[in-house]
Parts: C-alpha cells; sequence; structure tokens
C-alpha cells in the first residue's frame, strides 16, 4: 500500500435514492474507488492533464453511481470537453483521443510509481467505462519478475508484454 493512502470500508450509498447498498464481493467499495481515485489525482507521478484528470473523475464518479451504461462519448463530450448539443464524433474525436491518452497515461502510472497501490483504476478499449481492480500485497512480484534482470532488455519485454496483455499496444 502506498504511504498516506489507506481504504477503509464505509457503507455504499445510492446518490440518487440515499438507500445503502449492499457490498460487492467481487471488487471494491464505492467509498474505496473514490479513496483510490483520489490518491491517484493527487499524486504528482500521475502524468495527465487537468482535462484527462477530469475526463477520469466523471466517469469514475458516473460508474459507481450506477450511471455507468450512459457513458457515451457524446456525455462525455457535453459534461467534460464543454462540446455542445451538435457535438458528431465522426467529426471532432476529442473523446476517443482523450481517451486512448487516459489510458497511456494509467498504464504508465501503474506500471511505476502506482505498482504497489491496492485499487487499480482502468479503462478498457471500446468503451468509457471504467473498471476496478483490488490487487494484492505480491502485485509488484507478479506484475514483471522479468524486471529484475539486470539487463534493459528484461524490463522492456515485460513492459511490453504487461502492456499486451491490457489489450492495449503503445510504446
Amino acid at each position: 500500500m502506498s504511504p498516506g493512502f489507506t481504504a477503509t470500508k464505509e457503507p455504499d450509498v445510492d446518490i440518487a435514492s440515499g438507500h445503502e447498498i449492499a457490498p460487492s464481493t467481487d471488487g471494491p467499495s464505492s467509498h474505496e474507488v473514490r479513496s483510490a481515485l483520489e490518491h491517484l489525482l493527487a499524486s504528482p507521478e500521475f502524468d495527465a492533464t487537468a482535462k484527462r484528470r477530469a475526463f477520469l473523475r466523471f466517469i469514475v464518479e458516473e460508474t459507481i453511481t450506477g450511471r455507468g451504461s450512459g457513458l457515451k462519448g457524446f456525455t462525455v463530450a457535453n459534461a467534460v470537453f464543454g462540446r455542445d448539443d451538435t457535438f458528431d464524433p465522426k467529426i471532432d474525436p476529442v473523446v476517443r483521443l482523450e481517451a486512448r491518452r487516459l489510458r497511456r497515461d494509467l498504464d504508465s502510472y501503474y506500471i511505476g510509481p502506482g505498482k504497489d497501490v491496492p485499487i487499480r483504476i482502468s479503462l478498457p478499449k471500446g468503451g468509457y467505462v471504467p473498471e476496478f481492480e483490488l490487487r494484492g500485497p505480491d502485485v509488484a512480484a507478479k506484475v514483471s519478475p522479468a524486471a529484475q534482470n539486470d539487463s534493459l532488455e528484461g524490463p522492456r519485454i515485460a513492459l511490453r508484454a504487461l502492456v499486451f496483455r491490457r489489450g492495449v499496444w503503445s510504446t
């Protein structure tokens, strides 16, 4: 776990209704995800522009409040990038381009300085609904065993394998 970051367990609450939500057994709670998001956004090592940070905050909040199914390019363009109702993703690729850059920023962070954080936020290709992954204390050892190699080629191969495994090819 990173210094200064602790995920405490509080009940999940549906923002619209105010009712408590039964805790999920297959992933982190909304409180844990919000804590992870704040930790990520506060990290100086997370190399994302202010707009990409706003993009990430928006899609995470929409998802954990149950509105993830409404995350389309048009919605993101309006809410985050200030586009109006005439926005056409075929003409203006801002959301797709920024999503690709955000994926790169997230991958870089979790491969490097964020390798030991307990919750990973990712943005799978093909949509704008983020995923939240609980990670155990041995994450760093599982991520890139080749990084133990003294040569430069070992870490490069491990990095490429990890990036390819996640479905993202960027060098």
